[in-house]
């Protein structure tokens, strides 16, 4: 069996065989989300760097698509902000984050994509 997966603009087919809830054994009927590896560890970083977030510009850039889908998906949230640095403003990028990230890296790393 062939299968069309596309997500966030990307398409693939893949080949799973026949699987039936029968073969499998268990089948999970309840949603949960899967993240990758990457995107796990960017949600610990933040969750270690507290309610202030993370304007490290080399974590930003080390984490730029991870981030990106976190956000989408509504693990982690962006604020614009604006200070000053030597007399100019300086635009920032503070991410955080939210309540649901909190809940997704407290489940096991069984259900992580890799």
């Amino acid at each position: 069996m062939t299968i069309r997966v596309t997500s966030w603009g990307w398409e693939r087919w893949v080949v799973r065989p026949n699987l039936t809830p029968a073969s499998v054994g268990h089948v999970r009927t309840h949603p949960m989300p899967l993240i990758s590896h990457r995107a796990r560890l960017a949600l610990e970083i933040l969750a270690d760097a507290g309610q202030r977030g993370s304007t490290d510009p080399s974590f930003l850039a080390r984490f730029t698509r991870e981030l990106l889908d976190l956000v989408h998906d509504g693990f982690a949230s962006v604020e614009r902000e604006v200070v000053r640095a030597r007399g100019y403003p300086v635009e920032l990028a503070r991410v955080r984050i939210t309540d649901a990230g909190l809940t997704v890296i407290e489940r096991p790393f069984a259900l992580t994509l890799h």
